[in-house]
C-alpha cells in the first residue's frame, strides 16, 4: 500500500463545506463509537449466567463465533483482552433484563463427563462418540427446571452493533488514499492515527486535519515525504513518529475504557454470584443430569 502517490492538485472546497463536512465526521463517528459501546459485551462468569438464567432475567442467548485474542487488544472496539485465548463453539452471548450484553464461557459445564460414555474416554474421544455437553439443550433445561421462560430469542443485532465503526474506519483509509495530502501528518502518520481505538483516531484526524478543517486545507499542499516545520506554524509529524504515538494513546485508551465500561456498571457479573448454581446438563448422547456449581 503506498500513501504517498497520490495527486494533490485538486482545489480546496470552500470553508463553510469543510466545517459542515467536518461536522458530518464526528456526527457518524460518535454515533458509531456509542453504538459498539452500546453492543461491547462484558465479561460474565458460568456462575454469574446461571444464576441470572434460573432467575428469570437473560432475555436472550446465541453461541458466540470463535475467535481469537492475541496480545492487548480491543474487542469489538471497547473490552481490553490480554495474553493469547480462543472462544470456542461453548462462548455464549447473552443479554439480562436491563438491556446490558455479557460473553460467558462454559468451559467447566462443558467438562462434565457423559455418564453414560464408556469410561477412560478423553475430551476428543468424547465429542467423537457423542457424548459432549450440548450448551442450547442444558441451557433451556435449566430454565425450564427453575420454572422461567426459556429465553430462545437469540442476541440479534446488537451483537454485530461494532460493525459500523469498522466500517466507517475503513472508509476512512480509503479516503485518505484518494485525499490531497495531510498537512499535520504525512499519510503514514496518519494512517498509524487511525488505529488509536474507539473511534478517537478518526475524530483526532477529523477536527485536526485536511481535508477535513478550514485552516489546515487553506495551507498549501506538502510533498509527500516533507516533515518539520511548515508554513503557517505546522510542524509536520511522520509515520514512525505518529506509530508510537499512537500506540501509547491506544493503550491508554485501552485501559481507559477497561475501568469506565467494566469496573462500575457490570461488577455484579464479573465475580461469581452467592451461593450455588445448579445446572440441568444435557448431553448429545440423551443423557441428562445436573451439576452443582
Amino acid at each position: 500500500m503506498d500513501l504517498t502517490t497520490i495527486d494533490d492538485a485538486a482545489p480546496a472546497p470552500p470553508a463553510h463545506r469543510l466545517r459542515r463536512r467536518q461536522v458530518a465526521g464526528v456526527v457518524v463517528v460518535v454515533l458509531c463509537a456509542l453504538l459498539a459501546l452500546w453492543g461491547t459485551p462484558s465479561r460474565a462468569s458460568e456462575a454469574s449466567f446461571g444464576q441470572a438464567l434460573r432467575a428469570g432475567d437473560v432475555s436472550g442467548w446465541q453461541l458466540d463465533s470463535p475467535q481469537s485474542e492475541y496480545g492487548l487488544q480491543i474487542q469489538a472496539g471497547f473490552t481490553v483482552s490480554v495474553g493469547s485465548s480462543q472462544s470456542p463453539r461453548s462462548t455464549v452471548l447473552w443479554g439480562d433484563s436491563h438491556g446490558r450484553l455479557y460473553r460467558t464461557s462454559l468451559d467447566n459445564l462443558l467438562r462434565v463427563a457423559d455418564p453414560s460414555a464408556p469410561a477412560g474416554l478423553d475430551a476428543g474421544d468424547l465429542v467423537a462418540s457423542g457424548g459432549d455437553v450440548d450448551p442450547g439443550a442444558t441451557i433451556d433445561a435449566t430454565a425450564r427446571a427453575a420454572g422461567v421462560p426459556v429465553p430462545s430469542t437469540p442476541v440479534g443485532a446488537r451483537a454485530y452493533a461494532c460493525w459500523p465503526l469498522v466500517a466507517v474506519s475503513l472508509a476512512a483509509v480509503v479516503l485518505l488514499l484518494l485525499a490531497p495530502q495531510p498537512r499535520r501528518r504525512t499519510k503514514w502518520g496518519t494512517f498509524w492515527t487511525l488505529g488509536v481505538p474507539a473511534g478517537i483516531g478518526l475524530l483526532w484526524w477529523i477536527l485536526t486535519d485536511s481535508p477535513w478543517s478550514a485552516r489546515t486545507d487553506a495551507m498549501p499542499a506538502p510533498a509527500p515525504r516533507q516533515r518539520g516545520p511548515l508554513p503557517g506554524g505546522v510542524v509536520r509529524a511522520g509515520g514512525g513518529q505518529m506509530l508510537l504515538i499512537a500506540f501509547a494513546l491506544g493503550m491508554a485508551v485501552s485501559f481507559v475504557l477497561l475501568v469506565v465500561h467494566l469496573v462500575p456498571i457490570l461488577a455484579d457479573r464479573t465475580e461469581p454470584p452467592t451461593g450455588s448454581v445448579t445446572w440441568s446438563v444435557v448431553w448429545t448422547s440423551g443423557s441428562q443430569g445436573s451439576l452443582n456449581e
